[in-house]
């Protein structure tokens, strides 16, 4: 099954485009509320819209509609898989990161800082109590 034949249950969103307006337009009150509910029931479901349409006119637009409805899903779908790749790839990198011995030493060069401030310290106390 290829990604546009895909069932439509995961987008959480249909998008309308302006450029359907006009043709929509066209259609009677009726029509365009029967091209409304049928876009809604392939949309959230992927019911074959197309078969139960019996109006010539209404099922044009429907057959246009329904196919742009399955190219923003796969694209939604090829993007989403990008994102997770990147996001595992990201964590396995931070992973491995962690684990380096430039990590180790980083760690090993901030605790002698430290040690250093203490050392600076306890001798600052030194000479004001000697002084």
């Amino acid at each position: 099954m290829s990604d546009i034949e895909a069932p439509l249950f995961s987008k959480p969103t249909i998008l309308l485009y302006k450029d359907w307006y006009e043709q929509i337009l066209i259609l009677s009150d009726e029509q365009q509320n029967k091209l409304l509910h049928a876009i809604f029931k392939f949309g959230i479901d992927g019911s074959d819209v197309l078969e139960q349409e019996s109006d010539k006119m209404v099922k044009m637009l429907l057959m246009q509609i329904t196919n742009c409805i399955k190219r923003d899903e796969a694209k939604w779908r090829k993007k989403c898989e990008t994102n997770r790749q990147n996001a595992s790839k990201k964590k396995d990198k931070n992973n491995q990161a962690s684990d380096t011995p430039s990590d180790q030493a980083t760690v090993s060069d901030s605790e002698a800082l430290r040690q250093k401030k203490i050392e600076a310290k306890n001798n600052l106390r030194r000479m004001s109590a000697n002084g």
